[in-house]
């Protein structure tokens, strides 16, 4: 399956709430390209889904690091790490 079936996929599953299925493909389509953009954007929101804030934050800081004039990753990145400490 090409990484692009694998991105389509992962809209499939987080769509009907299967996020533990749009995370396998997110994590298959990063061993094949580790700095894919798209995808690690797509993991981070599937991680802030499942209430996985620190990963989600973790996946935003990576994808800040490929891309450091985003200003909507910052307001992601922020957004994850607020969900963290009201958590904790």
């Amino acid at each position: 399956m090409k990484i692009d079936e694998k991105l389509t996929l992962d809209r499939a599953y987080y769509k009907i709430g299967k996020l533990n299925d749009a995370l396998d493909d997110l994590n298959t389509a990063l061993q094949l390209r580790p700095n894919y953009k798209s995808a690690i954007e797509k993991k981070a929101d599937v991680l802030l889904s499942m209430a996985r804030f620190e990963d989600a934050a973790r996946e935003y800081q990576t994808l800040k690091r490929i891309n450091p004039k985003s200003k909507e990753l910052r307001v992601r990145k922020r957004l994850a790490k607020q969900h963290l400490l009201y958590v904790c």
